[in-house]
């Protein structure tokens, strides 16, 4: 109750302050206000003291001119009589202007006297206001003396406040703990509340505040649980993924082994190519020293592109990068090649793929399948198959390579997959 009293003597200490302080306000700006007025007078003053010379100097001025033309032209004063009457008729009228306006500044400077008047009564008020100002000042003094006293006082609250802030803060962190330690803290918060509900009304919020961190708790122990959960699932699943890893582990060596083999593949592959091509050339030279046999011999590339396939049905391909077409038997547009002449031809193939899936071609002549290279790429990465075939042709007959249906080749500009063949030698036709 003491509290409350010394804090509305203090509203009221700052109301009366205000009021002073408004009023100290005003009487500065009545001060201000007549030493405008003071300095507005005296420019006027200046401004027609300065006006009333100005036309007097004119006027000596204009007669010095009018005596100096009167002693200078007197042979022509009776031509000039109009001209030099209008002149002092008009000096005449600027002179009734000037008196004019002497007439209004001295009416002015009436109204100033009227105005230095109740300059004098305002000084006079002004006077009796510093006396009131001071009485309130000193009585200010007294406020505050008081003030200081309610000051020291509210302090000494203010700190037992902030013990028992303190101490609630402390009941918080211990309410964390565990639900034996609950129970202790909501027994202290008890002893405390009758201890400080006669001090003020402030630890009630407490209490509730104590509440709710009891259901904060509560719902931070079943989010602890479900989390608890959720770990135990986690665990589970990372058990499983390390499993899965150590699996892809092996697996991946398992294909890093297939890959090198593969790579070795492709190594024979391509000294097998080179030994062909060697003999192609062999075979070259040996039909240019021989007139009358005909030379045919062709090798291509399947493609820069990437993937063929799948397809939905077989199809044929067509081996568009050619790289020896001796004889035009090969045709780069259809994927056929053509025989000229009746002979034993060679025909050899590589299929190339890197995705998982079905890889594999089958070698025709005409519409007869004489032999295929097919393989399943389960692991992924490049798999190669390779055949070869040595065929008799009649002139006319058609090879070709074919890709079964849903299967897949691959080849780009290093030319993994190729399709080779020449002529052997000649039969005749008993043969």
């Amino acid at each position: 109750m003491r509290l409350r009293a010394s804090e509305s003597a203090l509203d009221q200490l700052k109301r009366k302050s205000s009021v002073l302080a408004s009023r100290l306000c005003l009487v500065e700006n009545l001060r201000k206000r007549s030493s405008v007025a003071d300095t507005e007078v005296q420019v006027h003053q200046n401004s027609s003291q300065g006006h009333t010379s100005a036309l007097i100097s004119e006027r000596d001025g204009q007669r010095q001119e009018t005596k100096s033309r009167v002693e200078t032209d007197s042979s022509n004063i009776h031509q000039n009589m109009s001209a030099f009457h209008a002149r002092l008729l008009h000096l005449e009228g600027k002179m009734m202007t000037g008196e004019q306006h002497l007439h209004n500044i001295r009416v002015k400077s009436g109204q100033l006297s009227n105005m230095e008047a109740q300059l004098g009564n305002a000084c006079n008020n002004t006077a009796a206001l510093e006396g009131n100002v001071k009485m309130a000042e000193a009585h200010v003094e007294k406020l505050k003396v008081l003030s200081s006293a309610l000051e020291v006082r509210l302090n000494v609250s203010e700190r037992l406040l902030e013990e028992l802030k303190t101490e609630c803060t402390a009941l918080d962190r211990r309410l964390n703990v565990s639900d034996k330690f609950q129970e202790q803290l909501k027994t202290e918060s008890r002893a405390q509340t009758t201890r400080v509900s006669n001090v003020e009304s402030r630890l009630t919020n407490s209490i509730h505040n104590t509440a709710a961190v009891e259901v904060r708790l509560n719902i931070s122990e079943k989010i602890l649980e479900e989390l608890k959960t959720e770990c135990t699932a986690w665990t589970t699943h990372l058990s499983n993924v390390e499993f899965q890893l150590t699996h892809n582990i092996d697996n991946t060596e398992v294909l890093l082994r297939r890959l090198n083999m593969n790579g070795q593949k492709i190594n024979n592959l391509k000294e097998t190519t080179k030994d062909l091509m060697s003999r192609l050339h062999v075979l070259e030279q040996h039909g240019t020293q021989t007139s009358g046999e005909t030379k045919v011999a062709f090798a291509a590339a399947l493609t820069d592109s990437g993937s063929v396939g799948p397809f939905d049905q077989e199809t044929t391909l067509i081996f568009s990068k050619v790289f020896t077409n001796i004889g035009r038997a090969y045709d780069e547009t259809s994927g056929v090649f053509t025989a000229p002449v009746d002979a034993i031809y060679v025909f050899s193939f590589t299929a190339a793929d890197f995705l998982k899936g079905y890889m594999g071609v089958t070698l025709y002549r005409n519409q007869q399948p004489i032999v295929s290279s097919l393989d399943l790429n389960d692991h992924g990465g490049y798999a190669s198959a390779t055949n070869g075939a040595l065929i008799p042709l009649e002139a006319g007959d058609r090879v070709r390579l074919s890709l079964p249906a849903s299967y897949r080749l691959y080849d780009d500009t290093r030319s993994f997959s190729v399709f080779s063949g020449f002529l052997l030698f000649q039969v005749e036709a008993d043969q």
